[in-house]
């Protein structure tokens, strides 16, 4: 076995699906990503484990059921019209 196989192991396990080299693909597509729309989003949670990933998830949705959300009003400026329209009928 190489020795990157080996690291591989390490990150996820003896049957991993993955080679080193993607890993590596998939840090730099998401480092792109993060850097091009990082802005469009309020939080980043890394895959540490299956919990941290539910506990985290459930928190930024608390956090979204209890504070006030923005978004432009060109979004809902038309929605909020058709609604009005179909209960005036």
């Amino acid at each position: 076995m190489k020795r990157d196989d080996d690291r591989v192991s390490i990150l996820c396990g003896r049957n991993c699906p993955f080679q080193e080299d993607e890993h590596r693909e998939s840090i730099s597509i998401a480092a792109e990503m993060e850097e091009s729309f990082g802005h469009f989003f309020d939080s980043v949670i890394p895959f540490d484990s299956v919990d941290y990933v539910f506990e985290q998830l459930a928190f930024e949705i608390s956090l979204l059921e209890r504070e006030p959300q923005w978004v432009p009003a060109k979004w809902v400026k038309g929605k909020a019209r058709s609604i009005v329209d179909t209960t005036a009928s």
